[in-house]
């Protein structure tokens, strides 16, 4: 679009990025903060050094979260914050202590193995580190499964990235544990901090997304900002690849109502 730059960041100790120490341990006193400013400022000293004034900011899952505690912490960055499938929204659901119990006694191994991985930080990265040779054919099995509609050379290509980012050294993917409990669920969630966000809001999620709409719906509705909730069909929670005619038109619209609401 003409007037318009875009950048593709991966998030500090992830993708591509450098594999830097991460020694925020999860369930700590003050860690789910400490463990969002290790995103965000890394963020903040990217755009300055920019020179970026003003940023659409557009982030899926785990970004979608962390572009939420951006827009939060520094509000005069942000024109338009874009949350696709963002992880973190709800709260965890209520569950009285005699649930809890309850469940504790029917699948106290299940209950005790997850939450000993979880909280030791262990992640699917850590998987294929661990099979090591077989690590690519572990990628390719899931991959394959999940994305079949993926032409030959573009399933070729996702699987090697897919692989190798993974099986770097291990850094940051850490930062998930300490921000969202067992079960996915936030640690701080962002439907009680969405009221303080300043910035114009869409949530994007597919039709078919494992991450619920209404969350974000709710969400939206305690905003004090214009926010808004687009769903994409035929879409799951990669609804940039499952979906990518309806995703890009949608992205495209939000950016170009964005522009002519600048120039207002």
């Amino acid at each position: 679009m003409p007037g318009l730059k875009t950048f593709a960041v991966d998030w500090l100790g992830t993708g591509r990025s450098t594999r830097v120490p991460f020694n925020i341990r999860p369930g700590k006193p003050g860690s789910v903060q400490a463990a969002e400013d290790f995103f965000i400022d890394s963020l903040e000293e990217w755009r300055e050094k920019q020179g970026i004034d003003k940023m659409i900011l557009f982030g899926h899952s785990l970004g979608g979260y962390l572009s939420a505690c951006y827009a939060l912490k520094y509000p005069d960055r942000v024109e338009h914050l874009m949350l696709v499938s963002p992880a973190g929204v709800p709260a965890s659901p209520a569950i009285s202590e005699n649930e809890m119990q309850e469940f504790k006694k029917r699948r106290p191994f299940v209950y005790r193995t997850v939450g000993f991985f979880w909280e030791r930080s262990f992640t699917p990265q850590g998987l294929i580190r661990f099979v090591g040779p077989w690590g690519p054919k572990l990628v390719r099995a899931y991959t394959d499964r999940r994305f079949p509609y993926l032409e030959d050379e573009e399933a070729s290509i996702f699987r090697d990235y897919a692989y190798h980012f993974n099986a770097r050294k291990a850094s940051a993917e850490a930062g998930l544990h300490c921000v969202l409990d067992v079960g996915a669920w936030a640690r701080n969630p962002l439907i009680d901090r969405v009221h303080e966000i300043r910035s114009p809001t869409t949530f994007l999620y597919g039709s078919h997304d494992w991450m619920n709409p209404n969350a974000g719906k709710a969400a939206a509705a305690r905003m004090t900002v214009p926010a808004s909730v687009k769903v994409i069909p035929r879409a799951d929670h990669h609804l940039y690849l499952d979906n990518p005619e309806a995703f890009n038109r949608a992205v495209v619209e939000v950016i170009r109502d964005t522009q002519r609401q600048s120039s207002i």
